[in-house]
């Protein structure tokens, strides 16, 4: 699937969940808080965010990104790549990652077109305190999209660390992808080269 769909449904469905799929009440009223503001955002200023686009990365980067992990997820996308780097490239990683699915998610944002989601009896993993929360996507046309997101909770709140579109991870895709660029040019390049997507902005 191209990354830009993937990503597409990814946080429309993460912006729209408003049911009891959730194990916890705190969980629960996280996803229902984030999606009752985004919804009311995106009626309230339709023709601003489609005009100015530089508000939608700023609804995105205060209302949806602050229930995602993005250290976790940096180091899942790295994997061994993620110990050999230093504090510093640590740093400029993670805030270029986040950078790209802002930007990416905002363009998501931008289509939304009043989809809407179905629940699955969600899985928990009591002993790794972990959640797989089990959703699809029912579109007006074509087949649903199952979608899973898998969170944990982190000094109390519960995080998304990595979310699975119609079987396929997004941390395993990225980590693929930018495993590749590290053995041809190293952590260095990498982090520049996504540090020129993103001031350049992300073409669909």
């Amino acid at each position: 699937m191209h990354l830009y769909r993937s990503l597409f449904i990814v946080v429309l469905a993460f912006a729209l969940c408003t049911s009891n799929a959730f194990a916890t009440s705190t969980a629960q009223e996280v996803v229902m808080t984030t999606s009752d503001q985004v919804i009311a955002r995106l009626k309230s200023e339709q023709r601003r965010l489609t005009n100015q686009p530089e508000k939608v990365y700023a609804l995105i980067d205060e209302i949806v990104l602050p229930h995602f992990d993005f250290v976790r997820m940096a180091a899942l996308v790295l994997g061994k790549n993620w110990r050999a780097t230093n504090k510093d490239q640590k740093i400029q990683f993670v805030r270029e990652f986040r950078r790209l699915l802002v930007r990416t998610y905002s363009k998501a944002l931008r289509s939304y077109a009043d989809e809407e989601i179905v629940y699955h009896p969600m899985h928990a993993d009591g002993s790794r305190g972990l959640v797989t929360v089990k959703t699809e996507i029912v579109r007006a046309q074509g087949p649903a999209i199952p979608i899973d997101y898998r969170m944990h909770n982190r000094d109390g709140s519960w995080k998304v660390f990595d979310v699975v579109v119609e079987g396929i991870s997004l941390v395993s895709t990225h980590r693929s992808e930018f495993d590749s660029a590290i053995r041809q040019g190293g952590i260095d390049r990498l982090i520049a080269a996504l540090k020129g997507r993103n001031d350049k902005g992300i073409s669909s």
